[in-house]
């Protein structure tokens, strides 16, 4: 809480299978990974670093938060999937202090209820999904103080080859401060354990400015060096319409190297 860093316990949640095709997942817990996967992103250790092609910007998500999801197979939709999920508005990093009793103080001012939904279907070689989300919470940018966006659509769509794959996202949010635009686009090609990977998009500078919306790219490369030890280097640029006011002049360029290994 002082600011020096800690250990941090993201996730403790449940799951409970309690039918065919059919789990409940209770605890504190990352929604991203229910609402908004795709087969080319999510996952910061293999793929993209950039938030515009890991989730979409426009859906407001808490934090790790306490919360629920009910994921429901679709017997009449080959391999589709409705995942239904309530939380408290306000996660860890949401809260002021950052602490784990703040998650429980559920009726603090200006706190309420994330709500969402999504219905997601494949077949060979593409998958898609398409979805909705609303907040009951007050939530707000710091400098200038405008209300940030409480509801909003979205959808995924991605196309596969054996070593090439393409996904697209669109997302619309709107609220008191406006309405929020999203686009963007996602290459991942493969050879063996090995990996290029290329993201363009056009994105609201959410959740730190209302009615911003600038260009973010980002490409990367990515080697296996041992088995399931991978190194990936990775350039991002980012317009100057998504930092802070007088930071730079024309963009920003951010080059990472990532050491990995998956157990």
């Amino acid at each position: 809480a002082d600011g020096h860093g800690r250990v941090q316990l993201s996730e403790l949640r449940l799951a409970w299978p309690f039918r065919e095709r059919a789990e409940l997942h209770v605890g504190l817990i990352d929604l991203t990974g229910y609402l908004v996967v795709s087969r080319i992103a999510n996952d910061e250790n293999l793929f993209f670093l950039g938030q515009p092609f890991v989730n979409n910007p426009t859906i407001l998500f808490p934090d790790y938060t306490l919360g629920a999801t009910l994921v429901l197979g679709v017997p009449q939709v080959p391999q589709g999937r409705i995942a239904l999920a309530v939380a408290g508005s306000h996660g860890l990093a949401d809260n002021p202090e950052a602490s784990y009793g703040e998650l429980l103080d559920l009726d603090a001012p200006d706190k309420g209820v994330f709500l969402a939904g999504r219905f997601r279907w494949e077949a060979e070689g593409w998958e898609g999904a398409v979805g909705a989300w609303t907040s009951t919470a007050r939530r707000v940018t710091e400098t200038p103080v405008r209300p940030l966006p409480d509801l909003g659509v979205y959808s995924v769509l991605g196309i596969s080859s054996e070593v090439h794959s393409l996904n697209a996202r669109v997302g619309l949010a709107h609220g008191d401060g406006g309405t929020e635009p999203f686009f963007g686009l996602t290459y991942l090609g493969t050879l063996s354990d090995n990996a290029f990977g290329l993201g363009l998009a056009k994105t609201p500078a959410l959740p730190s400015f209302v009615d911003r919306s600038a260009e973010h790219l980002e490409a990367f490369v990515r080697r296996s060096v041992w088995g399931a030890v991978f190194l990936t280097s990775s350039v991002q640029w980012l317009s100057e319409s998504l930092l802070p006011e007088g930071a730079v002049d024309g963009g920003v360029w951010i080059f990472g190297f990532r050491l990995s290994a998956a157990l």
